[in-house]
């Protein structure tokens, strides 16, 4: 039995055993089923913490389906969609400080060229 049906079962207290009326039903049940796995979509942010959190548990990671690399690549992935673009304009930044660094040595020059008045 899928793990949806079966905690489903176990909320509303049925058995953990269904009854069909031919084997066909039964192998057209159990394909459905697993046709419904093919339409979910992982939440990113879920995901990162769930795993995130039976990480720091002793926990086989091995009983979650994902391997070790298949879950650091996971991780990975959802890091890299969390990288927001700050429009930071590195160009204007650069210009900014070389006329701030060009304004400081002019005024390094005039104040070294000028008598000491104490």
């Amino acid at each position: 039995m899928g793990d949806c049906k079966q905690l489903c079962c176990l909320a509303v207290r049925y058995p953990d055993k269904q009854n069909y009326a031919s084997e066909a039903d039964e192998w057209a049940d159990l394909i459905a089923d697993n046709r419904i796995a093919e339409f979910a979509e992982i939440d990113s942010d879920v995901m990162a913490k769930l795993l995130t959190e039976l990480y720091g548990l002793d926990f086989d990671m091995n009983l979650t389906g994902y391997s070790e690399k298949q879950i650091d690549n996971l991780l990975a992935d959802i890091r890299t969609e969390q990288v927001r673009d700050d429009h930071f304009d590195a160009e204007a930044a650069a210009e900014e400080i070389n006329r701030a660094y060009i304004e400081i040595r002019r005024c390094m020059a005039a104040w070294a060229s000028s008598p000491d008045v104490w």
